[in-house]
């Protein structure tokens, strides 16, 4: 199930790159998956015919669109889908005439009052339905996300080449995926040295950085920098005592004890009791400063959809209202969804490893 601030996500996407009539075809795909001749109608008046088509081209091509799996036979009432089939390739013949035949003759009153669809249809896409690949779209969004964590090691070698118009050679490529794997922390990473060597993308690493920087900004928003600096070092060392914490952040005792609770209570840290004895006296027991950053993600992923879900109309009519005059929001509101993506793709892949 893909929730609201992916399908927004998406749509914003598609705009960027491909412009406002291919986001037309997306947002009338994301709301009903069908026929290309049906997706024409949804949009008269809106796209030109041909347009549609040339776009439908185009989002078939990037794989951001697949056709669904056509029936073949239904068994008992369940239908059986052919599983050989090419989910990107578009129907050979669909023209203006069977569009037009289409949208005048397709439906007809009956003497109830209801309407019923012709069986007959002159479309060269009959039983043709198309949708949204999701998984184009996963793929494409966390590798913009990876770029824009990598881009700032690479500005200034990018910067002087544009400067100076100067064409990278093999040896400063190089020198630029050494630095790569030395300082992106695990993104990038060398494997084996016969040829060169092989360099690969960690995208696990990289999504893991993207959430750990989101994090820690919240934290410095809502608290301040000294527990950030508590948070690094908890995810650097792992379990410590408060005695600990303090010595290591040189920060005094009464200001790392409030820093912790804050964050405990907002549940950037957690606790684990380690007791001398079995009875786990308050006198006999230590506890352990942690982070769970998986857990982290959860609750922030669901602080996050309840926020939004109990917004009242009034807040969302003026939500929207704001909306339309203030192009800084709607920019604070992609950064968001490709946040909540970052924390979604977290999730995912700290599951894979339970």
């Amino acid at each position: 199930m893909v929730g609201h601030f992916e399908a927004e996500l998406c749509q914003v996407l598609i705009e960027e790159h491909f412009g406002k009539a291919v986001a037309l075809v997306v947002s009338t795909l994301l709301r009903e998956p069908g026929p290309l001749s049906a997706i024409k109608l949804r949009l008269r008046g809106q796209v030109k015919f041909n347009t549609v088509k040339d776009k439908f081209c185009r989002l078939s091509e990037s794989h951001f669109i697949a056709r669904c799996p056509p029936v073949v036979s239904s068994l008992k009432g369940c239908p059986q889908f052919e599983t050989s089939y090419d989910p990107y390739i578009m129907p050979d013949f669909l023209s203006l005439a069977s569009i037009l035949y289409f949208s005048t003759k397709c439906f007809e009153e009956t003497t109830g009052g209801s309407r019923k669809r012709k069986a007959e249809s002159l479309d060269g896409d009959e039983g043709i339905y198309w949708r949204i690949n999701w998984q184009r779209f996963d793929s494409y969004i966390r590798d913009e996300v990876t770029l824009e964590l990598l881009v700032p090691k690479l500005f200034d070698m990018m910067r002087a080449v544009k400067e100076n118009e100067l064409g990278i050679e093999k040896s400063d490529l190089e020198k630029t995926l050494k630095i790569l794997a030395e300082e992106s922390h695990g993104v990038v990473r060398k494997s084996g040295e016969s040829g060169g060597g092989l360099y690969i993308i960690d995208f696990e690493a990289a999504i893991e950085q993207i959430c750990q920087f989101h994090i820690e900004s919240l934290i410095r928003e809502q608290l301040e920098y000294r527990a950030v600096r508590i948070f690094r070092l908890l995810q650097q060392k792992g379990h410590l005592e408060e005695d600990q914490i303090e010595k290591l952040t040189m920060i005094s005792g009464k200001e790392t004890r409030e820093l912790l609770y804050a964050m405990l209570e907002e549940g950037y840290v957690y606790t684990k009791p380690i007791g001398r004895t079995n009875d786990f006296a308050p006198s006999r027991t230590f506890v352990l400063y942690h982070v769970d950053l998986p857990q982290t993600v959860r609750s922030l992923i669901e602080y996050t959809c309840k926020v939004e879900m109990y917004l009242s109309a009034a807040d969302r009519l003026a939500l929207e209202k704001y909306r339309r005059a203030q192009t800084v929001l709607n920019a604070a509101e992609t950064e968001c969804e490709r946040g909540l993506f970052a924390f979604r793709l977290f999730v995912e892949f700290s599951r894979r490893k339970c």
